[in-house]
This record gives structure tokens, sequence and C-alpha cells, in this order.
């Protein structure tokens, strides 16, 4: 991923026209190497990252809805890049859960439009 000097909000489209599957490999990379570390931190044998959220899908929303509200607070003054990692981890912390409690799930819920 290039790094793009400061731009002006009306540039910001300009961004996302320039966004390739290997930025989006990258970034992946990066909150996978985030987990990991983070998975050193909190290792345990006995403990699962999903034994956290012991409401199920409402422990996930509940969480997501967290740091979505916390993003949106940080906008205010700057955006915190560690609070987006954090959405993507435990988004796909979820989407864990979905897939083990509905193995169709997957199919299920993507749609052609």
């Amino acid at each position: 991923m290039t790094p793009t000097k400061k731009l002006k909000r009306d540039d910001e489209v300009l961004i996302a026209d320039r966004f390739t599957p290997e930025d989006f490999d990258e970034i992946i990379d990066q909150v996978r190497t985030l987990r990991e570390k983070k998975a050193k931190q909190y290792e345990s044998k006995k403990i699962s990252v999903h034994d956290y959220f012991c409401h199920g899908k409402k422990s996930y929303d509940q969480m997501l809805w967290v740091k979505v509200l916390r993003e949106i607070q940080r906008k205010e003054s700057s955006s915190n890049l560690d609070s987006l990692f954090d959405l993507l981890n435990y988004t796909v912390f979820a989407i864990d859960f979905h897939q083990k409690t509905n193995p169709n799930w997957f199919s299920e819920g993507i749609r052609d439009e």
C-alpha cells in the first residue's frame, strides 16, 4: 500500500478508486499480525476467544457496536487505526462464531445483487 499525502475530504473518493486487491491483502496481513500478537498476550489453553462472548450473537453484536461507536467518537478528533483493526478482528470473531453455529450461514448470507 503506497502512503498517500494528507488529502482534503473531496479527495477521499480518489483513494477508494485506487484500492487494489493487494491493498486488501496487506491490511488483512496487518490484522492477522495484530491478532497473533494479542493471542500471545491472552494465551490460554482453557479459554477460547469465544468464551469471552458468553451470550453468543448478542455478545458479538454488542462488542462490534462498542467498537463502531468508539471509532465514530474518535473521528471527531482523529482516527485511531488500532480501533479499526480491533473492529476488523472482532468482526472475524463474529463471523467465525456464526459459521460454527450455522454451517450454512455463509452461503445463505451472501446474495448476488
